[in-house]
């Protein structure tokens, strides 16, 4: 079962590739910042969400990285041109917010 999970936010991770960076129709540095913001936008998600199970006292599994990952995936589609590499503080805050609510 959770080989499933990781092979399908697996796709979507790519899929999402596509459309963030597929968007300037052309390899340029509109491009480029899509997919680096895509990039550190869904590792910080991940990363985010190990540490605070961490923190816890809980072993990060891969149903909730994955989870995770997702949630970078959707925060970053909001406007992925805005955001620069210093807006992962964002995705804590939205992770932290996320894991006391859950």
């Amino acid at each position: 079962m959770v080989y499933w999970i990781l092979l399908g936010t697996t796709f979507l991770w790519i899929g999402w590739y596509g459309f963030n960076a597929g968007s300037a129709l052309e390899i340029n540095h509109v491009a480029l910042q899509a997919f680096m913001t895509t990039t550190i936008a869904t590792a910080s998600a991940m990363v985010s969400w190990m540490v605070l199970e961490t923190i816890h006292g809980n072993h990060p599994d891969m149903v909730g990285i994955c989870t995770s990952a997702l949630c970078g995936l959707v925060g970053v589609e909001v406007c992925y041109p805005c955001w620069s590499i210093h807006d992962r503080n964002f995705m804590f805050t939205c992770q932290l917010y996320l894991h006391y609510v859950h």
